[in-house]
């Protein structure tokens, strides 16, 4: 049943890519010391999200993007954090390429869901996007601080992440002391495709 589930997922996640619009945001993470000084950057860390109104992929690299290769469709093999998600029927996968990244398998798991608290009061642009604030807490003293736009309606962010009314475009954690702001929005046909026959597990292999 569960090689049934991930096949009409498949075949309704490439029927559902054909021919439509996506976007492609690369978000830059930045750690402690990093944030107010950029010259202490030793090596730079990014995330890549590609996503329609019904797919969403995303994987994260170090310098440079060598993780999807020229004329390489977009989620067709598996990278360690990689993330798959199907937002009709909510299912969302992610990849495991280690310790062994000769055996890479996806993990199936739920989405991460939280109440937000929309600043109305404040508004501003980020390049053509109106955007605006909003903060979670989750348990008093741990707060997280995040900015998005309405003008692209998709409730994504730099991973799955549900809850806001449109797309994360930054966002900031004080207790881990990262922060994680878009550098580039692009809008395009992005090819979104998913691994062959890949290996899938409800937990994550020792």
């Amino acid at each position: 049943m569960r090689r049934l589930n991930m096949v009409v997922f498949f075949i309704f996640f490439f029927y559902a890519v054909k021919g439509q619009e996506a976007f492609s945001i690369t978000y830059e993470r930045l750690y402690g010391n990093e944030i107010d000084n950029p010259n202490t950057i030793t090596s730079k860390h990014f995330t890549k999200a590609i996503f329609n109104d019904s797919i969403f992929f995303g994987y994260h690299y170090n310098g440079i993007d060598n993780v999807i290769k020229k004329n390489e469709i977009y989620g067709s093999k598996i990278s360690h954090h990689s993330q798959w998600f199907n937002s009709h029927t909510d299912e969302l996968y992610d990849g495991v390429a280690w310790p062994n990244r000769k055996k890479p398998y996806m993990v199936r798991k739920r989405p991460i869901v939280r109440n937000w608290v929309i600043d109305t009061t404040t508004i501003f642009f980020h390049d053509e996007y109106k955007c605006q604030k909003a903060y979670f807490i989750s348990v008093p003293g741990d707060t997280l601080f995040a900015i998005y736009t309405s003008d692209i309606t998709y409730p994504y962010s730099y991973y799955v992440e549900k809850g806001l009314p449109g797309v994360m475009l930054s966002i900031y954690n004080p207790r881990n002391d990262l922060y994680i702001k878009a550098i580039k929005v692009e809008k395009g046909r992005f090819l979104i495709g998913v691994p062959k026959d890949p290996r899938i597990t409800d937990h994550f292999s020792q």
